[in-house]
């Protein structure tokens, strides 16, 4: 109907003309909660999507606003919820599963139970799941972290590769090597905690010394301390972390 729908800063809907305007505001979330990841059904009828705390898919569900009547329904547990042109609505769970639930446009209401699709899918920050579906019914979703352990290889120009520590393997989720080409910063994983984003998962910065040198650990605060990169005179490096 020539309106986009959106979530405004604060976490309540809203839509505004596609031409241009002044926002209407279309429901205000509960104290503590966000409504988010809002996906507009055919027909104009219904918004879905995602009412939850920040950063805890656990407790996000998924509801729906009839924009005929104004109300809000819960409709399932999940997050992020995606109408397909089959007639489902693709959803995913905490637990990291893509659920598929038949759905009737014109009651505006699931018309049976919810379905496993594909284990093992991406949530992260904001309970955000890693999955996108297109018209023709393709599907395309990111696999979560699981934690493996990892060796660190260096590639020489001619295609040879070579273990740079044979002895040491680490969950590695990024690094970074300095200046000098003599240390390794690396983010390493507390586990497998599986979410699939760097900042929702554990992790510390370590230092390691190249080629068979210690590894020291650099962070201490925060439960994630992700992506380091070193300033240019290797003296310093610098990371995001939640601490």
């Amino acid at each position: 109907d020539d309106t986009l729908s959106l979530t405004h800063v604060g976490g309540s809907l809203h839509r505004v003309p596609a031409g241009g305007g002044p926002s209407e505001s279309l429901s205000e979330p509960e104290a503590g909660m966000q409504q988010m990841w809002v996906d507009a059904l055919p027909g104009a009828k219904g918004l879905l999507f995602t009412v939850g705390a920040l950063g805890d898919p656990q407790r996000s569900e998924i509801a729906i606003l009839s924009l005929e009547e104004g109300s809000v329904r819960p409709l399932f547990t999940g997050t992020m919820a995606r109408y397909a042109d089959s007639g489902h609505i693709v959803y995913a769970t905490s637990d990291f599963t893509l659920m598929a639930a038949p759905f009737d446009l014109e009651r505006l209401e699931a018309r049976g139970p919810a379905v496993p699709l594909i284990e093992d899918v991406s949530v992260g920050v904001r309970s955000a799941a890693q999955f996108a579906l297109s018209p023709t019914g393709d599907l395309a979703y990111a696999a979560r972290y699981l934690g493996s352990t990892a060796g660190v290889v260096r590639v020489a120009r001619t295609g040879v590769a070579e273990e740079i520590d044979p002895s040491w393997r680490a969950p590695i989720v990024s690094l970074a090597i300095s200046p000098d080409g003599t240390q390794l910063a690396v983010a390493i994983a507390r586990g497998a905690s599986g979410t699939g984003n760097p900042v929702m998962t554990a992790q510390d910065l370590w230092i390691k010394r190249l080629d068979r040198g210690p590894l020291s650990r650099l962070t201490f605060e925060g439960s994630a301390n992700f992506r380091p990169s070193w300033t240019a005179d290797g003296r310093s490096v610098t990371y995001g972390s939640n601490r």
